[in-house]
């Protein structure tokens, strides 16, 4: 029997960052690989903008592999043009299977990350 915990978010990024976020998830230098199905790449979209999104429930001791995948994307993934460099952006929330019932003692984390500098923070009821 095991801890479990729900980790879920989105990261917002370029067509081109699209590209480089896909390879640092094939890439698994994490070795989260086993769960890149919960990694969500739409296939159609417009606009400048586009979304790529993670959700699944795992073990509480996975938890620190996929933040090391989350801040790898966060600090590496950077795409250039004639004047200006460009960040994904992302939010992750966290939550503890035990979070309802203590959310003193395992309170919501939040994962954000937003030109290329990751933050972590945790509040008992985000």
């Amino acid at each position: 029997m095991g801890v479990y915990v729900s980790i879920r978010g989105w990261i917002e990024a370029n067509a081109e960052q699209l590209r480089l976020i896909r390879a640092v998830i094939e890439n698994d230098e994490d070795e989260v690989g086993h769960l890149a199905d919960s990694w969500y790449f739409p296939t159609i979209g417009g606009g400048y903008s586009r979304f790529v999104f993670f959700g699944c429930t795992v073990r509480e001791s996975e938890v620190p592999r996929i933040r090391a995948q989350v801040h790898r994307i966060a600090e590496t993934i950077t795409t250039h043009d004639a004047c200006d460099t460009d960040f994904p952006q992302g939010d992750f929330l966290v939550e503890h299977e035990f979070h309802e019932a203590q959310p003193d003692r395992f309170p919501l984390t939040r994962w954000r990350f937003s030109r290329g500098v990751f933050a972590e923070s945790c509040e008992s009821d985000i």
